[in-house]
C-alpha cells in the first residue's frame, strides 16, 4: 500500500503493455531498468515533472509539466536511466519525524486520538422511552467523541498541508 504523498515512477513498455520496474528501490537511480538483451520502441513515462531520464546512454529527456513522456515508434530504446535528482531523500522515519502540528507528530496525534476515544468508554444506548438524564449523557458522550474526531481531523489536515 502507498503512502499519502508517495511518488511512483512507472514505464510502460507499449510492446507488451507491461510495466518495467526496478524491484530493488535502493538502486532504482543510476540503473537500467530494460532487462539485459531487449528492446523497446514505444514507450510512456509516468515520473514526477522535471525528472531527468537518460535513453540509449546518451539521449537525455526531461519529464515535463504533465509527468508523461511518450515515445512512438522508430526509436530503438535498449537503456533507460532514471537520473538521481541532487536533492533525492525518500520519506523516511527522520523526514515524518520533521513533520510536526503543534509540537506532536501524527502518530503523537493518532495515538492520542485512539487514548481518548478509549477513556470516553463504550457509546451509551438509549431505551424507549428514555429519561431526560439518559439523553443528556447521551448527547454528551457524542458531543465529545466528535470535538476529539473534530479536533484529529484538523491536526491532520495541518499535517498533509506541511507535507504537501
Amino acid at each position: 500500500m502507498s503512502a499519502i504523498g508517495q511518488i511512483y515512477y512507472h514505464v510502460l513498455d507499449n510492446n507488451t503493455g507491461a510495466y518495467i520496474s526496478n524491484v530493488d528501490e535502493n538502486n532504482f537511480f543510476d540503473t537500467n531498468i530494460v532487462p539485459s538483451g531487449q528492446s523497446i520502441t514505444k514507450l510512456g513515462i509516468q515520473a514526477p515533472p522535471g525528472t531527468l531520464v537518460t535513453l540509449n546512454t546518451n539521449k537525455k529527456i526531461m519529464i515535463g509539466r504533465t509527468g508523461i513522456y511518450e515515445l512512438d515508434a522508430g526509436i530503438l530504446v535498449t537503456s533507460i536511466v532514471f537520473n538521481r535528482p541532487s536533492n533525492y531523500k525518500k520519506l523516511d522515519d527522520e523526514t515524518n519525524a520533521l513533520l510536526r502540528v503543534s509540537g506532536s507528530s501524527i502518530s503523537e496525534i493518532e495515538a492520542s486520538r485512539a487514548n481518548q476515544i478509549a477513556a470516553l468508554g463504550a457509546a451509551p444506548t438509549l431505551p424507549d422511552p428514555p429519561t431526560d438524564a439518559q439523553v443528556t449523557a447521551y448527547t454528551a458522550y457524542w458531543n465529545n467523541y466528535n470535538s476529539i474526531q473534530s479536533s484529529y481531523a484538523a491536526a491532520y489536515e495541518t499535517y498533509l498541508a506541511q507535507y504537501n
